[in-house]
């Protein structure tokens, strides 16, 4: 409807009033029908102009690269994967609610590493030492010193889930915290 509208504003009635002035014009006894005439085309093809004008404003317009262009800028790159280590830390913390032998094989090994280097770095504190082992049990939290401890025993049944997704998330805010 809004296309017929444009159309009628833009041409038609533009149209039909310059026509209207024209017959008028005549009727009253225009002394020139040829000036007459050629006003009214012109009229007529401002009108056509206007027309295509607004149609071709109403169109996108795609972007033109020659060689020069494609030369400078360049193609657009593909966006870069993400880090190996950002993906493995990833695959980490969903692996953290899986299973205990997950927890244990897997997420262990990673989490001593990390409460290792944050403990030594931060407080001078060694995770396997057992002079210290109450001060890092105290800094680690029960959650957390239950995953890290030197002398966690293997779990019994592998595919259990020892860990919900609330305290896969609560030790990782522990270790970030450390």
């Amino acid at each position: 409807m809004s296309r017929l509208r444009r159309l009628a504003a833009t041409g038609v009635l533009p149209l039909l009033w310059l026509t209207l002035l024209f017959l008028l014009a005549l009727a009253v006894g225009w002394p020139e029908r040829t000036i007459a005439v050629r006003i009214w085309l012109v009229g007529a093809g401002l009108v056509a102009l206007r027309m295509l004008v607004g149609a071709v404003v109403r169109q996108p317009i795609a972007p033109w690269r020659d060689e020069f262009d494609r030369a400078v800028i360049g193609e657009p790159q593909a966006e870069e994967p993400p880090p190996r280590s950002f993906v493995e830390a990833s695959r980490l913390v969903d692996v953290v609610a899986g299973t205990a032998g997950d927890v244990h094989y897997r997420v262990r090994p990673a989490f001593r590493e990390i409460a290792a280097h944050r403990l030594l770095t931060r407080d001078g504190l060694l995770l396997d030492d057992p002079a210290q082992a109450a001060e890092v049990e105290r800094r680690c939290g029960p959650l957390l010193w239950g995953i890290v401890r030197p002398d966690r025993p293997a779990p019994e049944d592998r595919r259990l889930h020892e860990l919900d997704r609330a305290a896969a998330d609560e030790l990782v805010a522990r270790l970030e915290t450390l």
